[in-house]
């Protein structure tokens, strides 16, 4: 049985409200539009709909003919504009530990998202990324994300600490001085995630605008909205997570995921099969998802969507998508477009 659509916490979403008010847009018409009621009640478990939300925001910026809006938004000096978590994030007793805190509790406000941090060596990224491929253009929300979480270190370490470089999962819009005007580093699009990489060195800061008794009041907050609203996360979707994250590779394989959850290959086929689903057809899905979203959201050609989402030749991404939407990639584009 499918389970409930993805949702995000109203406080998280604030900013986009405000500014869509400012410039002569209701927020409540938009989500009825998209037959989404506004909730009336302004607590911390008020939420609408991932995808309702991901697509207001693409229709305001278009409104209001604001090429980078997400990237205008993320750029804030009160933390609370990303509700309880900003202020949990300047909570944090180092920068590292802002960081896991932030990434430890997103889904009590934000459901069916990748958030992770890994170091590696002397350097620390930060990735995000929405996992359902059924919200399709959603450059906004992934510029708005990347550019808050910069926002929120720059504001945690007053400055001293910035990224290295940026990765955004979209193609560049608009000019390219945008990004590195924000980011000020140098800025890579059609990557497998949203990504901030940071040397190592700089997470060991701690803000002078700390207030200690503050985190555990937040996180015993936030973990009690997370045990509220949790649901297990299937086994499925953590293969899928994985697919996504190596989904530009052609040689992404069982015996690769199945070596990144510390399964077996038999075990990772035989827990898939319980949950009446096998590697081969994610494998597709996931590649043949992607490869919708980046057919509308850009001009890129055919031949590079394929490279994009781990074919190595055209000819056998144009007919495993023509056998799911039947008909090719470049006529599936024109007919999108037609519809808007």
């Amino acid at each position: 049985m499918p389970g409930a659509a993805p949702r995000i916490a109203v406080q998280l979403i604030e900013p986009l409200f405000e500014w869509m008010a400012a410039n002569g847009l209701s927020a409540e018409a938009e989500l009825k539009a998209r037959g989404v009621a506004l909730p009336r009640t302004e607590g911390p478990g008020a939420m609408i709909p991932l995808a309702a939300y991901v697509d207001m925001f693409e229709q305001a910026a278009r409104s209001g003919s604001e090429t980078h809006l997400g990237l205008r938004l993320g750029h804030f000096d009160e933390p609370g504009n990303l509700g309880a978590l900003g202020y949990l994030f300047m909570s944090g007793a180092s920068l590292l530990d802002a960081y896991e805190g932030f990434c430890a509790h997103l889904d009590a406000l934000q459901d069916d998202t990748t958030i992770r941090l890994q170091l590696d060596g002397n350097a620390v990224t930060f990735q995000y990324r929405i996992n359902d491929e059924d919200i399709g253009r959603r450059r906004q929300d992934s510029e708005y994300s990347v550019a808050a979480m910069h926002n929120l270190t720059r504001l945690y370490s007053d400055g001293h600490v910035g990224p290295r470089l940026v990765c955004f999962e979209h193609r560049q819009a608009g000019r390219y001085a945008a990004y590195r005007d924000c980011f000020g580093c140098d800025v890579y699009f059609d990557q497998p995630f949203n990504a901030l990489v940071y040397r190592r060195e700089g997470f060991n800061v701690r803000s002078r605008r700390r207030t200690q008794l503050l985190n555990p009041i937040l996180t015993s907050h936030l973990d009690a909205l997370s045990a509220r609203r949790a649901t297990p996360r299937s086994f499925r979707g953590r293969v899928m997570e994985l697919i996504d994250l190596h989904l530009a590779d052609a040689t992404c394989s069982q015996a690769q995921i199945a070596g990144e959850l510390g399964v077996s290959i038999s075990t990772l086929i035989r827990r898939l099969h319980a949950e009446e689903a096998n590697f081969r057809e994610l494998l597709a899905e996931r590649r043949l998802h992607r490869a919708e979203r980046l057919l509308l959201e850009e001009d890129a050609p055919v031949a590079s969507v394929a490279l994009a989402v781990g074919y190595a030749e055209t000819a056998s991404f144009s007919r495993a998508f023509r056998r799911r939407k039947k008909l090719s990639p470049a006529a599936f584009r024109r007919a999108q477009r037609r519809k808007r």
